[in-house]
C-alpha cells in the first residue's frame, strides 16, 4: 500500500480526512478562541507519512535555513539564527542598517479552523 502510493503518487481519500477536536486552552473557555483545533490523522496516514518522508528525504535535501516543517528545530532556532547573523554583520560593519520583515499568519490559521469548527 505505501510503496504503490509512493509509487503512482496517489494519496487514499481516507487517509486525507482528519477529525478535529477543539482542545480548551483555558480552564473555563467562553469563545470559540479559547480552543485549539487538534487534527487526528488516520493511522495509516501518520505511517504513511514517515515512511514517504524517509524516502523522499534520500533524494531531497532541505535547505539549512529552512526552519519550517523541519524535525528538531523550530522558531527559536530561527530567531537565535537571525539574531546572530544581524549582531555578526553590525559587528564587522558589513551593514550599516538591517530592514527585516515579519509576518503572522497564526490568527488567520486559528479562524479559518474556528470557523470550520463552527460549521461542524
Amino acid at each position: 500500500m505505501f510503496n504503490s502510493a509512493l509509487m503512482t503518487g496517489t494519496y487514499p481519500i481516507l487517509w486525507k480526512s482528519a477529525e478535529i477536536s477543539p482542545i480548551p486552552k483555558t480552564q473555563k473557555p467562553g469563545t470559540y478562541n479559547d480552543f485549539c483545533p487538534i487534527s487526528l490523522l488516520y493511522h495509516l496516514s501518520q505511517i504513511t507519512e514517515k515512511f514517504m518522508n524517509r524516502e523522499l528525504s534520500k533524494y531531497v535535501s532541505i535547505d539549512p535555513d529552512q526552519f519550517a516543517y523541519s524535525q528538531g528545530i523550530g522558531t527559536t532556532d530561527a530567531l537565535v539564527k537571525l539574531v546572530t547573523e544581524v549582531a555578526s554583520m553590525l559587528d564587522n560593519r558589513s551593514v550599516h542598517s538591517v530592514q527585516s520583515l515579519y509576518l503572522n499568519c497564526s490568527r488567520h490559521l486559528i479562524q479559518c479552523n474556528m470557523t470550520f469548527l463552527q460549521q461542524s
